[in-house]
């Protein structure tokens, strides 16, 4: 009689792991078969608009934390090194536009403090070393 009910347990077991593996099949099925579509017809409704398709607020939330995350420690996205102390403020290989022109001080203009060269940086009769 033991047998007999070890085995139907097992037989039992087999049948609802059968049902559970079958359930969860058709659930992922499903899930494609909706969201897929879903997916395609946003990305082809953006196009159509002329506009990109909107990043959920979540995920941008969270690739901002990831890149925090990595210049603290003092790498980039690609696993560089930091090039010093300063590295994790900004990227060394970032490229600036500027022109650049001459500027003249006319006679009587005040020339600016924060130029370097340009007059000091405080009044004269500032006591401060």
């Amino acid at each position: 009689m033991g047998k007999l009910l070890d085995g139907l347990a097992w037989l039992l077991g087999a049948l609802l792991r059968l049902v559970l593996w079958l359930f969860l099949i058709g659930i992922g099925v499903l899930l494609l078969v909706v969201a897929l579509p879903l997916l395609l017809l946003g990305a082809l409704w953006a196009l159509l608009r002329g506009r990109r398709v909107a990043v959920p607020l979540a995920a941008e939330l969270l690739r901002r934390q990831m890149q925090e995350r990595m210049r603290a420690r003092g790498r980039g996205w690609g696993g560089r090194a930091g090039r010093g102390p300063g590295a994790a403020a900004g990227r060394g290989d970032e490229v600036v536009d500027v022109e650049a022109r001459d500027v003249e001080v006319r006679e009587g203009q005040t020339p600016n403090p924060t130029l370097p060269g340009d007059g000091p940086s405080r009044p004269p009769d500032d006591p401060r070393p």
